[in-house]
């Protein structure tokens, strides 16, 4: 008792008591707590709400009714951030992770839903005006950086180069590959350096059509060719990726090498020869065929459809007469 005593007097002195000098301070209402000092978090599962922090029902009609409570959440969201709702169903629908940003009053607001195994879970949160600080529960916060090293882990993964350009064309991430190339292209301090070294400087933020390009070999080993697509992003960003087209390079020159030889021996051939294409357009003809037949070699050259090269001979008299000429010309088709 004597000790409690002792306690609220010094208390006393302590409020009081104020030193020489000292500018008396104005009693004010102490600050007013955020309207939402804790996160408030959602977690559905079909439509159905499974589990909701403390206080959770800040947003929902009361009683809560968890059948109801994805509409009524998503209705009440939409009310503070446009399109709430849309991106609510596509978190649902394809597991597409949304943070959004809004006010409530002078205070601002986030907005944050993404996919956990089978459930979604929704979180909001209310910050001061004055604070740049956002307040996230630890399954969210757990959630959130589970799902971002899964996506560096499946970039790193990727058998293409991918990597970011800021709004000046500076490399300001690369996945595994992009960097491996780095490395093999400058050396291992280049794919350390920062920003990255650019692999492809040219034309690398104006369009968004794939082009291709190429990256010396070295050493006797013939250059590597890619596919380079950019695509736009928020904030001047431009994501870029690079498919390898070796493979597709060295398939094309084959095909060329081969069609010039198919070329070659059916120049050589006693007879007239013309090829079709699984469409039925005309591939490949050769000399004698042109010669025998005396239809115009620049229409050839167009590649005409097979049933207008038989109707063609057929008005030069080429081809033998049938009874029912359109029954003929249906069975060669087929």
């Amino acid at each position: 008792m004597l000790a409690a005593v002792l306690a609220a007097a010094l208390c006393a002195a302590l409020l009081f008591v104020r030193p020489p000098g000292a500018r008396s301070i104005p009693q004010t209402v102490p600050p007013a707590e955020p309207p939402l000092p804790a996160p408030r978090s959602f977690r559905f599962r079909d439509g159905y709400l499974v589990e909701g922090t403390e206080g959770a029902d800040f947003l929902l009609p009361r009683p809560v009714n968890q059948v109801t409570a994805w509409a009524d959440l998503a209705a009440a969201l939409s009310a503070i951030i446009p399109d709430a709702d849309g991106a609510m169903e596509r978190t649902a629908a394809t597991g597409e992770r949304f943070h959004l940003r809004g006010r409530l009053d002078e205070d601002p607001v986030h907005v944050i839903g993404l996919r956990d195994g089978a459930d979604v879970c929704v979180t909001f949160a209310v910050g001061d005006a004055e604070d740049a600080t956002l307040r996230l529960d630890l399954s969210t916060l757990g959630a959130l950086e589970a799902e971002t090293n899964l996506l560096h882990r499946s970039q790193d993964a990727s058998p293409s180069l991918s990597w970011v350009l800021d709004r000046d064309g500076r490399v300001i991430w690369g996945n595994a590959r992009y960097i491996a190339e780095v490395a093999r292209a400058k050396g291992a301090e280049a794919a350390t350096s920062w920003p990255l070294h650019a692999l492809f400087p040219q034309g690398q933020a104006t369009t968004t059509t794939p082009v291709r390009r190429s990256l010396p070999g070295g050493r006797g080993k013939p250059e590597r060719w890619f596919e380079v697509i950019h695509t736009p992003m928020r904030g001047g960003l431009s994501h870029a990726h690079a498919q390898p087209l070796n493979r597709l390079i060295e398939a094309e020159s084959n095909l060329r090498t081969f069609i010039t030889t198919l070329t070659r021996t059916f120049a050589a051939l006693p007879m007239g020869l013309a090829i079709f294409d699984h469409d039925r357009q005309l591939a490949i003809y050769n000399p004698l065929f042109l010669d025998m037949t005396g239809l115009d070699g620049a229409w050839l050259a167009s590649k005409p459809a097979m049933v207008d090269v038989l109707d063609a001979l057929r008005d030069r008299q080429s081809v033998p007469e049938p009874r029912d000429w359109r029954a003929w010309r249906d069975s060669i088709l087929a």
